[in-house]
């Protein structure tokens, strides 16, 4: 969802679609039109509000939050820890931003990897029961900003899994609760959660909660690893039916 930070580009998608039509118009009578939709006199009026707004930069280094560690398949081009410059309900978010911009950045973004701040914690006092975890995110240029929660047996890994992989954040997103719900089998051994970005742009993260509800809360995204008793089937004649 674009904001009347995007104004430029905004200003330029309309006068590309203008072109399209045979209707000419400047640049930066573009920008007059994108700054009254916006409810300003003109660009001027509103560049400068978007100058003021602009939020303070992030220093090239970061303190991480005692008990969180980075990761990811690229944790090397994302800049990870706790954001003095913010505040969101009275604390420092947490921020994950990739350091690729400019053409670096679009190539990157065509073929993304992703930056997590994570932590882990063991599973024994949420053995059998549901387990929700909550935060509330942000995003700015986000390719893809999400939260995950991940339940580990002894011998395989993710056999309860959700990374929101099917309600991301794109683009640029105010502060948006987010929530997984995950049963936690007997045979758990580790709890991993967090939040990432894939590809480039900006995820602010605050207010994570990890608590225990009622089996009537259904699980977002439970991937269960099926262990039978001996193997079966392999010579796939039995065909699933279809979930009702």
């Amino acid at each position: 969802m674009r904001t009347y930070r995007d104004a430029k580009l905004m200003a330029k998608s309309l006068r590309h679609a203008l072109a399209e039509r045979n209707i000419e118009l400047g640049h930066g009578e573009c920008l007059d039109v994108i700054a009254r939709l916006f409810e300003h006199d003109n660009w001027n009026v509103l560049s400068a509000r978007i100058e003021v707004d602009q939020p303070p930069a992030l220093p090239n280094k970061l303190l991480l939050p005692e008990g969180w560690l980075k990761a990811g398949s690229r944790p090397e081009l994302y800049l990870m820890g706790v954001d003095q410059a913010a505040r969101h309900q009275g604390q420092h978010p947490a921020v994950v931003r990739c350091i690729l911009s400019g053409e670096a950045g679009r190539i990157y973004d065509k073929d993304p990897g992703f930056g997590t701040l994570m932590q882990m914690a063991k599973a024994e006092a949420y053995r059998g029961k549901h387990l929700r975890l909550r935060a509330q995110l942000r995003c700015e240029d986000a390719t893809s900003a999400q939260m995950w929660l991940r339940i580990d047996s002894k011998f395989t890994r993710a056999i309860r899994f959700d990374n929101m992989d099917n309600r991301p954040l794109r683009g640029t997103r105010d502060w948006t609760p987010a929530e997984i719900v995950l049963s936690v089998p007997e045979e758990a051994e580790h709890i991993s959660f967090g939040f990432f970005v894939t590809g480039t742009g900006t995820a602010w993260a605050s207010g994570f909660t990890l608590e225990t509800v009622g089996s009537e809360q259904v699980e977002t995204g439970a991937r269960a690893m099926q262990v039978l008793e001996a193997p079966s089937n392999l010579d796939f004649s039995t065909i699933a039916q279809p979930a009702t």
